[in-house]
């Protein structure tokens, strides 16, 4: 069985500490982004679409560093919003031919470098690197200049090869490696979408040899590092974080433990590369934590997925091969496949049964940044626009009522309601006092807003500014009443001991799942 619901940010966790930052440190960061808007000659988004993706001032940032003189060069097939609203240069490629263009331009860099340019950091190639060339070569002694110019395969990686791949034109080529080069302030951002094509694996990697090359790491205005989607230039740390759940200090007050399913927690890993070809075929190769640096020798391992619950998750948008994706469950190893969706994406369309869920707009309201995350100077909170339609229910009901049909106590999971883990998130947010380390309370909450809050609709959506201390009361207005069943919760205690009846429950009788079949072959 492989169950998505729950997803732990490795990535983020896994990074920040190692590199001697604060715990603070947002995920898919480059530099802090007044150094981008001071220091940066030429920035480039190599993919990235913050205009369209990111929430609060990221856009401001990148308008600031152009008004301030630096130029943009924006990579991908189509030519976005970002691109068209920062009057970026467009250096156009096929999808998923990003290897090729960026294996051109390390040619170009070092024949470049070699008629004179100056494009190439060899100092801190030889110092900080290992493996470009024969002065600090691989352990099998092959280095990367080598199968640039083609020693072990005979294949020179030439602007032209590569135009042939890609179908970027090879002016283009030069034009991009001459822009790179060392002798500029040059902040490479890339988002995760050129990542999770086929044929990207070698990618990330490049990308790195590539700023490596033109030294564009540990100096101000150089970077070379990933943007991710809301946070893009909103980095490097959150001065503002969104308060916890409260949830694990509830079941505990109440004395439930999680579901026991009696099975064993499994002891390995599948990374997204090799997901869908471990569901297809029974088998996939196990190196450690792929969202960490506990990696091991790889070694070839089996497995036997029946059943698939995709819980929020959308396997077949962003995982690498979609198609192997819809060859496995077409065929005959997976027998059920449970999907949550409120819009017929394409792994619903392959589910056995889809529980319809309810969308954002018809929950109780939330946090946008999340449980425990947050922004840089701006925290969104958004209010329920209208009751969920038909038989939808968000993904909290759905679980508590799979648990409660299979005799569970659900409280072991949800012990609150989605409308107070959402007072806690608010309750419990914090900003940075003089240092991101130090976080002081940013709402002041009254008992009067605890009673408003069980008794009417969820506050207007509002940001919270960085301008606010422990000492500012934030304004807390809420909606016209109209009749409530929850319980409010303050983020420690419960305000009320008699239970009250909830939505949930109250739906629970009539609740069903809108049953598809699969697409035929």
């Amino acid at each position: 069985m492989w169950a998505c619901g729950i997803r732990t940010p490795r990535a983020r966790l896994a990074g920040p500490s190692k590199l001697g930052l604060t715990d603070n440190a947002k995920r898919g960061q480059c530099n802090d982004r007044y150094d981008m808007a001071t220091n940066a000659e030429t920035i480039v988004l190599y993919g990235c679409n913050p205009a369209w993706s990111a929430m609060g001032s990221p856009t401001w940032h990148f308008l600031a560093a152009k008004e301030r003189g630096a130029q943009f060069v924006f990579v991908g097939p189509t030519y976005n919003a970002s691109a068209s609203m920062l009057e970026a240069r467009w250096v156009r490629t096929r999808p998923g031919t990003d290897t090729a263009l960026l294996l051109a331009v390390a040619y170009e860099m070092v024949r470049q470098d070699e008629a004179g340019e100056g494009l190439i950091d060899w100092d801190f190639l030889h110092t900080c690197c290992i493996g470009f060339d024969e002065e600090s070569p691989s352990r099998d002694g092959e280095h990367f200049l080598g199968y640039v110019r083609g020693d072990y395969d005979g294949v020179p990686k030439t602007p032209e090869w590569a135009s042939e791949i890609c179908g970027t034109p090879a002016e283009d080529i030069t034009w991009f490696a001459r822009e790179l080069g060392c002798d500029k302030a040059v902040f490479i951002a890339s988002s995760f979408a050129a990542y999770r094509c086929n044929g990207a694996e070698d990618l990330p990697q490049l990308m790195m040899t590539v700023g490596a090359m033109g030294g564009h790491f540990g100096k101000p205005g150089h970077a070379c590092g990933v943007y991710y989607a809301d946070s893009a230039s909103d980095g490097p740390v959150n001065l503002i974080l969104t308060g916890g759940s409260g949830e694990a200090e509830a079941a505990e007050a109440l004395g439930v433990d999680g579901p026991d399913f009696g099975f064993e927690a499994p002891d390995d890993l599948i990374g997204s590369s090799e997901l869908w070809r471990a569901v297809a075929t029974g088998s996939y190769r196990f190196i450690g934590n792929p969202c960490g640096i506990d990696v091991v020798p790889g070694e070839e391992r089996t497995i036997d997925i029946r059943m698939i619950e995709n819980g929020n998750w959308s396997p077949m948008r962003s995982p690498l091969d979609t198609n192997q994706a819809v060859e496995a469950l077409r065929g005959d190893r997976v027998e059920f496949v449970v999907n949550r969706s409120f819009v017929p994406r394409l792994d619903a369309q392959y589910a056995d049964i889809i529980l319809p869920l309810c969308s954002d707009l018809e929950r109780d309201g939330g946090t946008l940044m999340g449980t425990g995350d947050g922004g840089r100077e701006v925290v969104f909170c958004y209010s329920q626009v209208c009751e969920p339609i038909y038989e939808s229910k968000s993904s909290d009901e759905i679980d508590n009522l799979i648990l409660e049909a299979m005799g569970y106590d659900h409280r072991g999971l949800h012990p609150l309601s989605e409308r107070q883990k959402t007072f806690n998130e608010i309750a419990g947010t914090t900003v940075a006092d003089g240092s991101a380390d130090n976080q002081v309370t940013l709402v002041s909450i009254t008992q009067e807003d605890i009673d408003a809050w069980g008794g009417w609709r969820a506050p207007r959506r509002r940001a919270l500014s960085r301008g606010a201390s422990s000492e500012r009361k934030a304004s807390t207005r809420f909606r016209g009443p109209r009749p409530m069943t929850a319980t409010a919760i303050s983020p420690t205690r419960i305000l009320s001991p008699t239970p009250k009846r909830t939505r949930a429950k109250a739906r629970a009788a009539s609740s069903r799942s809108a049953a598809s079949g699969r697409p035929m072959p």
